[in-house]
């Protein structure tokens, strides 16, 4: 059996767009499984309520799920391309992709990212992808564990996260990003008021 010959960046990136909610890692496309249920449902709730948040807030900010890669910097051991489950970044930033494949690039990522964690995908989305979006310069990651009923929010200080905070239950999800959100956990991980 022969193994398929691995790509570079750029060799996936002008791949034709199938339809298909990829990654790249070192060298392989990674099909990743459609978001469904409850995963869906957060995803699509946070959007609705961030996009709300930001208009009521008149911020330059939009919030995009399942839109945009980010480029992880290439380092010796690794050459990735994630797809976080929601972006933020500015207007201008979003403006500035549409005329190119919806990555961003090294030394431009989005403000915040946030995945819900998937069974089966925990410790990727806890431990891989925390270190990372550090790596990519991503201000603010949310991790979003239905599994676990919890949120946890961190904030890139130098070159690594660190806790900004823990939240569970009816508590209310405090971020460095958007200080005037007003959502509880229950709300989220309920993807309901």
């Amino acid at each position: 059996m022969t193994q398929a010959r691995l790509l570079t960046y750029e060799e996936y990136l002008q791949r034709p767009y199938d339809g298909r909610r990829t990654e790249f890692i070192d060298g392989r496309v990674v099909e990743l499984a459609p978001p469904r249920g409850k995963h869906a449902d957060i995803v699509l709730y946070l959007y609705e309520k961030l996009k709300a948040h930001f208009a009521e807030q008149h911020l330059p900010l939009l919030c995009k799920p399942f839109a945009a890669q980010v480029r992880i910097p290439l380092s010796e051991t690794r050459d990735r391309g994630r797809d976080p489950d929601l972006i933020v970044c500015t207007v201008q930033q979003w403006e500035s992709l549409q005329d190119q494949t919806a990555v961003f690039k090294v030394g431009n990522p989005p403000l915040v990212a946030i995945e819900a964690v998937s069974p089966g995908n925990a410790k990727t989305d806890i431990g891989t992808k925390r270190a990372e979006y550090a790596d990519a310069g991503i201000q603010e990651y949310w991790i979003v564990n239905a599994l676990e009923g919890y949120i946890s929010v961190w904030i890139l200080k130098g070159r690594v996260y660190e806790e900004f905070g823990y939240f569970s239950n009816d508590e209310a999800v405090r971020s460095e990003a958007f200080p005037h959100l007003n959502l509880t956990v229950d709300q989220i991980l309920k993807a309901r008021d």
